[in-house]
């Protein structure tokens, strides 16, 4: 009698001490899952995020600057990007094209086969910067008179690279064209060609 009370206070002992355990062990897996989550949730609040406010439209006319695009000069493609994120972008690479497309455009026309030169640079929290792209060859009379009936259009596109302080790689990408009849060299974003990781 003696012996098998022993017995069920121990077995009652020992069932208790694993429920003990037990919830011991989940409530340490809860914990962990909330610290990942904390450090996620700090990580995407610190993180440097690198966006493309806007682009502008001018021309090189035999070597005079120009705010517009006419017959015969080079199309220059300007980008404005800023770091809106709280700690630096390192090692961003920002490479910009500039091309005219017959309208509507292919998207597999924008293809960035081979990636265009761009310097190594940090770019701080809050800090904006640019870059830019200089067309191939002239723009002749008639695709200046395309652009303006709207069956051609100048577009700047690309991506920009960079780490964050975490070592995670992001790329914003972009494209922006021309609107259609200005020649005032402004620029509006595309439905598609912009997405940032």
């Amino acid at each position: 009698m003696v012996t098998a009370l022993l017995w069920k206070v121990t077995d009652g002992s020992a069932r208790s001490a694993k429920t003990a355990a037990d919830a011991a062990s989940e409530s340490a897996r809860l914990a962990g899952e909330a610290s990942l989550q904390a450090a996620d949730i700090a990580k995407k609040q610190l993180r440097a995020y690198v966006l493309v406010e806007g682009s502008g439209l001018s021309c090189d006319a035999g070597g005079q600057h120009q705010d517009y695009v006419m017959p015969n000069s080079l199309p220059i493609g300007t980008i404005q990007f800023k770091n809106t994120g709280q700690t630096p972008a390192l090692d961003l690479q920002a490479h910009v094209r500039i091309g005219i497309r017959p309208q509507p455009a292919a998207p597999d026309s924008f293809a960035l086969v081979e990636l265009p030169p761009a310097s190594v640079m940090s770019l701080g929290a809050g800090h904006a910067s640019q870059s830019m792209a200089v067309a191939p060859a002239p723009i002749p009379l008639q695709s200046v008179q395309n652009l303006a009936s709207g069956t051609e259009a100048i577009y700047v596109y690309g991506e920009i690279r960079y780490r964050d302080i975490f070592g995670d790689s992001h790329v914003s990408e972009f494209r922006l064209r021309n609107k259609s009849g200005f020649f005032d060299g402004s620029m509006t974003f595309t439905d598609q060609g912009n997405n940032a990781t």
